[in-house]
């Protein structure tokens, strides 16, 4: 917990197992928010966010546009 208070986390993915877990788990997305850290508690939810940071060099990361321009774009090549 202090070293997510002190910032040396910067993504947390944690996948709590049975009831035991809930008390921890609460208090680590507690502390995760507050800090404003990317948090995510599925497998595919972790893999999504590595797949997103895996493409920040990506020049189409920088452009905002909605769905279906996003759509258009890839269909279009």
């Amino acid at each position: 917990m202090d070293r997510i208070k002190s910032q040396e986390i910067h993504l947390v993915i944690n996948t709590p197992l049975g009831a035991t877990s809930q008390f921890d788990e609460r208090r680590i997305r507690r502390a995760v928010i507050e800090a404003g850290i990317p948090y995510a508690t599925t497998i595919p939810a972790a893999r999504a966010m590595v797949e997103a940071i895996g493409h920040l060099d990506s020049p189409l990361i920088r452009q905002v546009c909605s769905l279906q321009e996003w759509h258009q774009v890839n269909l279009e090549g």
